[in-house]
């Protein structure tokens, strides 16, 4: 899209960085560009597993987007309990995988 529709793909970006300032939290974003024009459907905080929650909240931390403070008020207690077991290591089952 960024070489095909430049300028739609800077309204694009210009608009994500926008809404997760404004609720500050990843937001899943559906959108439409209809003769060239850049149409915003509807938003939403985005979903993620207790890892990303972790990923997204060091990094609006960094970005200075909230305080420490909310983003250990993002993670749920029982949520941590994802992050204490093994996952899958994917690139593992690459080697592994005909």
């Amino acid at each position: 899209m960024s070489k095909e529709m430049p300028s739609t793909y800077k309204q694009l970006l210009n608009t994500c960085n926008k809404l997760e300032r404004h609720f500050k939290e990843p937001q899943d974003i559906e959108f439409t560009v209809e003769k060239g024009r850049f149409y915003l459907l509807q938003t939403r905080s985005a979903k993620m597993n207790t890892a990303g929650m972790i990923r997204t909240s060091v990094s609006m931390v960094k970005e200075k987007m909230i305080s420490k403070e909310r983003a250990i008020l993002r993670l749920h207690p029982e949520d941590l309990d994802q992050i204490l077991h093994r996952t899958i290591d994917t690139e593992a089952v690459k080697r592994f995988s005909p």
